[in-house]
């Protein structure tokens, strides 16, 4: 028979009453952000376990009692730890209306919804990447078939006849030269479309179309009736919306650069970024032809 004895676990340090890594309001005391948080104030990952449950394979689907504290603390407008109106997937990294990353919890599987939607969206942004690729080659292809068209070659020097005759200033040479790059600028596209590299360029370009708007009904689909529900506030203290944060993650899906190319137009850029000899010597031939008339 074992003598009667107390036996009490704890770690050096200890003090009754005082909890050593958060404070009864669910901040993190010093200790707990050196020990929970990155540098930038987010939590680290042995924070994210700490404050997460789990389902039978791992994934978090949830917060502890702990954890549902900590985020109310920080702003998050959560009612229990497995809040169905305002969650989304798992920690993710997204950007704040200030600009500013933050950190929002998972506590539903509606985050699991925004996290297929996310992969969706990423995996036809690769897609479009290489389809950008490909699209870049036929406008070369397709500028090139069209500056070495005599079609359009009779078009443009028409568009210089109408430019600079009408205005009685075909002797001069600066504007002789601006009015051939501009009929240039004018017809080579006109013509380069007519061509099958062409033809795969404007497919590219409703494919395009199509992919954002397509993540477009995603992000309305996701954000439904929730839009505006307040679902904390940043560093700055500036709050952010459900809203907010499915915005900034669907777009942070999608490579920036297929926003930049949708917006200035595959055909201006792949004419113009770059040095395309044949278009040059289009433009030197207009101008030696005009002359001559």
């Amino acid at each position: 028979m074992l003598p009667n004895h107390i036996e009490h676990h704890g770690i050096k340090g200890m003090r009754w009453g005082i909890r050593r890594y958060q404070n009864p309001d669910g901040t993190l005391t010093e200790a707990g952000k050196r020990r929970y948080s990155r540098s930038d104030g987010n939590l680290n990952e042995k924070g994210q376990r700490h404050f997460s449950t789990f389902d039978k394979n791992g994934r978090p689907n949830g917060l502890t009692p702990r954890g549902l504290a900590y985020f109310r603390s920080q702003g998050y407008n959560l009612q229990n730890n497995n809040d169905p109106s305002y969650s989304l997937y798992a920690y993710s990294k997204v950007s704040s209306p200030s600009g500013r990353d933050t950190f929002v919890p998972n506590v539903s599987a509606i985050g699991q919804d925004i996290d297929a939607a996310t992969a969706n969206v990423r995996q036809r942004s690769g897609q479009m990447m290489e389809d950008t690729a490909r699209a870049f080659e036929d406008v070369n292809s397709a500028v090139k078939t069209a500056a070495t068209s005599k079609e359009a070659h009779d078009a443009a020097m028409a568009y210089m006849k109408r430019d600079l005759v009408s205005a009685n200033m075909v002797d001069d040479r600066d504007l002789v030269r601006l009015s051939a790059e501009d009929a240039a600028h004018e017809v080579i596209p006109a013509y380069a479309k007519k061509t099958e590299a062409g033809k795969r360029v404007d497919a590219y370009i409703a494919s395009m179309q199509q992919f954002y708007s397509d993540a477009k009904k995603e992000t309305e689909r996701l954000i439904a009736d929730k839009k505006d529900v307040v679902i904390g506030r940043d560093r700055d203290g500036i709050e952010y919306t459900y809203k907010d944060v499915v915005n900034a993650t669907i777009a942070k899906a999608s490579d920036p650069y297929l926003a930049y190319v949708s917006r200035h137009g595959v055909w201006e850029i792949g004419m113009y970024s770059d040095d395309i000899p044949e278009v040059d010597s289009f433009v030197n031939q207009l101008i030696e032809d005009f002359s001559k008339t």
